[in-house]
């Protein structure tokens, strides 16, 4: 715990679980957002846009990150190896987290590019 600012670093909880929670939690609504736009209007445009956000928190979780290791240094270096980064995936060892990331949200658009949303609609 930084005594000075009584700001500790938190382990329990939703971070127990994933390293960047508000980011899952945003991406879990979009998820859920992009769903019902290519139900209801089949614009598949939106699917760039959900890819582009995610590339968005990856890029910021980063960020986020660089600053936790050099705050935190070896305590943080082992939370980051025992809790996953955004998905509540464990990455394989030979990947590199942010690609894992990454390659989850280009498969998810994929199934939103191919996925006959228009059956679901409702007339």
């Amino acid at each position: 715990m930084d005594r000075a600012r009584g700001v500790g670093f938190t382990k329990t909880g939703l971070y127990s679980v994933v390293r960047h929670p508000r980011y899952t939690g945003i991406i879990i609504t979009t998820i859920g957002l992009t769903v019902m736009v290519l139900t209801l209007h089949g614009d598949p445009q939106v699917t760039l846009l959900w890819l582009t956000q995610i590339l968005g928190y990856v890029i910021l979780a980063r960020y986020e990150e660089s600053f936790l290791e050099k705050r935190y240094g070896e305590r943080f270096r082992q939370y980051r190896q025992d809790v996953p980064f955004m998905f509540p995936l464990k990455c394989p060892k030979k990947i590199p987290e942010t690609l894992f990331t990454i390659t989850i949200a280009v498969v998810v658009s994929l199934v939103f590019l191919v996925f006959p949303f228009y059956l679901i609609r409702i007339h």
